[in-house]
């Protein structure tokens, strides 16, 4: 679930990493992934006394961006998808890339990944997509 970049979950679901309770090491990424995400306390807190959250505190602590009803969940993440696969591949790449790196730059140095990926994905994206942004376009409703 750590490794998604979007997470969809059912009420009734819960999460949790065995590791410690069967005297091993989490591994893959997980304590730098949940420490990133809910920070050291809470992470220690998890791992050490080996709880089990719910999907509504997962969803509390940031872990998943939306609870459904059980049976619902296949649904609700196909709409999730839908809902930007008409995006470019290039402005997708272009976001996990950036969103990877804002969350891994300590030394300043993602304004100028930010500007070399904008610069490297801008031949790609289309003249009519920056005349529609640059037009003042409205992209969003308000609901």
């Amino acid at each position: 679930m750590l490794a998604c970049d979007l997470v969809v979950a059912s009420r009734s679901a819960f999460f949790a990493h065995p590791a410690a309770a069967a005297g091993m090491l989490a591994d893959g990424g997980l304590v730098r992934d949940l420490h990133r995400l809910v920070g050291y306390r809470r992470t220690m807190d998890l791992l050490l006394r080996r709880r089990r959250l719910t999907a509504t505190e997962a969803a509390d602590l940031g872990l998943v961006n939306e609870l459904t009803e059980p049976g619902e969940t296949h649904a609700a993440a196909s709409a999730v998808v839908a809902g930007f696969a008409d995006l470019p591949a290039e402005v997708l790449f272009g976001l996990k890339a950036l969103s990877a790196s804002a969350s891994s730059s300590v030394d300043g140095s993602f304004l100028a990944h930010e500007s070399t990926t904008i610069a490297l994905l801008k031949g790609r994206t289309s003249a009519e997509a920056r005349r529609r942004f640059l037009s003042g376009e409205r992209f969003f409703t308000d609901s």
